[in-house]
């Protein structure tokens, strides 16, 4: 199965954190390119922060070219966002580096965040006494919305589902 971002799911975050002047790193579970998913492309899904996003030779770049998170060293980072997209379901949710990157960060009480199907790579990631990172959010974890999913025709009924993104904190 072909995996990809959904681009627009990158561009706002990408967008809100670059207004305020925090550096940005691309990583992916084995770096390297990332293709966009066709369908977050289309007209109906391509929004301003996207279109600029590809009207930009330099971003584009970056997609090319992502780190890995063995690169990525937790002491200088203060943040980590996992976008939406269908591939986070299945290319990231068993990467045993990513989780590695994730329990270093909240371990040191960094951000650990994720909007849409991002929140899926959360499910599987374990701390040094085997509890689930999940776990540690109080049941306050909540996947993406059915319209995208009916869009991409990857719907699976579950009326419970709603909006809402996702960031833990250490408390």
């Amino acid at each position: 199965m072909r995996t990809s971002l959904w681009l627009s799911e990158l561009t706002h975050a990408w967008h809100q954190f670059d207004s305020r002047g925090y550096t940005q790193t691309l990583i992916s579970p084995l770096g390297g390119k990332v293709p966009s998913e066709p369908r977050s492309l289309t007209y109906f899904n391509l929004d301003a922060t996207a279109k600029s996003w590809m009207r930009d030779e330099k971003k584009m770049k970056l997609l090319e070219n992502t780190k890995t998170p063995a690169d990525i060293n937790p002491d200088e980072v203060h943040a980590i966002y996992l976008t939406g997209g269908h591939a986070v379901m299945y290319d990231f949710i068993d990467s045993a580096a990513l989780h590695k990157l994730i329990v270093d960060l909240w371990t040191r009480g960094k951000v650990v965040s994720a909007a849409c199907h991002g929140y899926r790579d959360l499910l599987n990631v374990q701390l040094a006494d085997r509890t689930f990172l999940s776990m540690l959010c109080g049941g306050q974890m909540r996947p993406h919305p059915q319209p995208q999913n009916q869009i991409s025709g990857l719907l699976r009924q579950n009326r419970r589902q709603s909006n809402h993104g996702l960031q833990l904190r250490v408390p």
